[in-house]
């Protein structure tokens, strides 16, 4: 695998580890819960990435700066 998939794999491991999770509801944490649109873009890419972690969504400051520093993370990996 090279190294932009490897960087991507443990990517979307990390997000998986808690950042995008699934409320009861079925609403994906990345999603803004009053737009459609969002849902379904949300849900699609959950979808996608095998989103199984049941959970309630983190509180916005909390979840984006854990995805600013996964997004370093990967940027570090792949292009430094």
């Amino acid at each position: 695998m090279s190294v932009i998939g490897q960087a991507r794999t443990s990517f979307h491991a990390k997000l998986l580890k808690g950042i995008l999770t699934t409320n009861s509801q079925g609403v994906v944490s990345n999603a803004d819960s009053s737009n459609t649109n969002s849902k379904a873009i949300a849900k699609g890419i959950a979808e996608i990435l095998n989103v199984e972690t049941l959970s309630e969504r983190t509180a916005a400051q909390t979840s984006g700066k854990q995805f600013e520093l996964i997004c370093c993370e990967f940027l570090q990996e792949t292009f430094l």
